[in-house]
């Protein structure tokens, strides 16, 4: 499972707007935006989160990201279920407990429509999306974003005890490209069900790239920002990440 930023903060930075897009029911879901520098019109990058929500790790994301060229949205995937109580397992599952996935699911498919609309965007707007989040990147892969990836999704229940059509189910109509990123010691994936999905897309010849990184668990792409210094498995999927998306949404 994913864990709680040790060094979690939730000031907003200085390069931070936040907005709130107009979604289903009326609600206005809050979606934090960053922007390189350099203002040229750009691909937008939509970070789904993992059940704990936003904190320090896609705060470095979004930052690393623009210096990298792209604007990143990161919507606030748990705004109509209220902030956690304690950063705990138990109680960030207790919260996507109350979740209706199907109303987020169409919710994010309106923010997207959103940003795609925005003249500097162009239309571009691809998903990244971890473990909870990398499971919704998939599930919205059907939908057409300019890219798909997910880091650590669940391939075949969805992570919700099969309330919502699981991504191998939904293999048939997802577009690509996709790229998804697994490790082979993951404790909550088995491989075998990253080969279930590799193999279902690759029947209906839905364009992708999966690679299972030796000897890596669940969070491994966490290593990248290490003070340590980022494994090669963090560092090669970063790696993969960008190029498709440069390849996807920039200019």
């Amino acid at each position: 499972m994913c864990m709680a930023d040790p060094a979690d903060h939730r000031g907003t930075s200085a390069a931070e707007d936040v907005s709130r897009i107009d979604v289903r029911q009326g609600h206005q879901l809050p979606v934090r935006r960053f922007f390189p520098e350099s203002g040229e019109d750009v691909g937008t990058v939509v970070i789904l989160s993992d059940v704990f929500g936003w904190g320090r790790f896609y705060e470095q994301l979004a930052a690393r990201l623009t210096t990298d060229g792209f604007a990143v949205a990161v919507p606030d995937l748990f705004s109509r279920v209220g902030e956690l109580p304690e950063k705990t397992v138990p109680a960030a599952l207790a919260r996507r407990e109350r979740l209706d996935e199907q109303l987020l699911l169409d919710d994010l498919g309106d923010v997207i429509t959103k940003l795609a609309t925005e003249p500097r965007c162009g239309g571009r707007v691809a998903t990244l999306g971890f473990c909870f989040g990398g499971t919704l990147a998939l599930r919205l892969a059907p939908t057409g974003p300019a890219a798909t990836v997910s880091f650590y999704g669940f391939p075949t229940d969805g992570g919700d005890g099969g309330r919502l059509p699981s991504p191998l189910e939904l293999a048939p109509t997802m577009r690509g490209p996709i790229l998804g990123l697994w490790g082979d010691e993951d404790e909550y994936i088995p491989v075998g069900e990253v080969r279930r999905l590799d193999d279902e897309l690759t029947r209906h010849a839905v364009t992708h790239e999966f690679q299972v990184y030796s000897g890596e668990g669940h969070n491994f792409l966490r290593a990248l920002f290490a003070k340590d210094g980022s494994s090669q498995a963090a560092l090669d999927a970063w790696e993969r990440t960008t190029a498709l998306l440069a390849d996807r949404i920039r200019v």
